[in-house]
């Protein structure tokens, strides 16, 4: 029971966080706005870094009524570069059938939940719970992408890793996964300070 409430705690406060985040888009149909050139492709001679964030303005011909929008945007921005096959000789294909197998997927490796935490903040080691069983000591810069970070810190009620304490969590002194996950962190013949005391 108490894991139940704490799982609920942790939707409402998720569910508080997103609600005071959100905001109404003050777009409508009709209006010119600016689109992001993020993920737009550019010519190759000019450098991603003197490219405009946004460029427009270009009209808006439709509202979806979901905070998206069909935009008039013009026909250069339109053009698509034909799709040519490798030679998979040369270069093997990138469809996920050739890469990889979903055979025993349900299998894979993934993370169950993190049990405790040694350290503070981004110099913390997290020990983490896999769903096969398995339990491993992680840095942070190691696991910052996993959902289970977030409920971690939802069941610590913290709001990010910057508020993260001195954790109890007790990780093996000669542990070679900590010492591999430190590597770019830290000196390669300097290991004091590794282990918080």
């Amino acid at each position: 029971m108490s894991a139940h409430d704490s799982i609920l705690a942790a939707r409402v406060k998720q569910t508080r966080t997103a609600n005071r985040r959100h905001q109404l888009s003050p777009f409508k149909e009709d209006n010119l706005v600016y689109i992001s050139t993020k993920n737009m492709s550019i010519p190759k001679k000019l450098a991603r870094k003197l490219v405009p964030k946004y460029v427009g303005p270009y009209l808006i011909i439709k509202d979806y009524g979901n905070n998206s929008y069909k935009v008039k945007i013009s026909a250069r921005l339109k053009q698509r570069e034909i799709h040519v096959p490798n030679d998979d000789r040369l270069f093997p294909g990138r469809l996920d059938n050739q890469i990889w197998e979903f055979e025993d997927a349900e299998h894979e490796w993934a993370v169950e939940r993190i049990k405790s935490h040694s350290g503070a903040k981004t110099n913390a080691l997290f020990e983490i719970v896999w769903k096969s069983g398995d339990i491993t000591w992680l840095p942070y810069h190691k696991i910052n992408h996993l959902d289970a970070l977030q409920q971690y810190y939802d069941l610590l009620d913290v709001d990010s890793v910057a508020d993260l304490l001195e954790g109890h969590g007790k990780p093996p002194k000669n542990d070679l996964q900590i010492l591999l996950g430190h590597i770019d962190l830290i000196e390669v013949n300097s290991f004091e300070g590794l282990y918080p005391s």
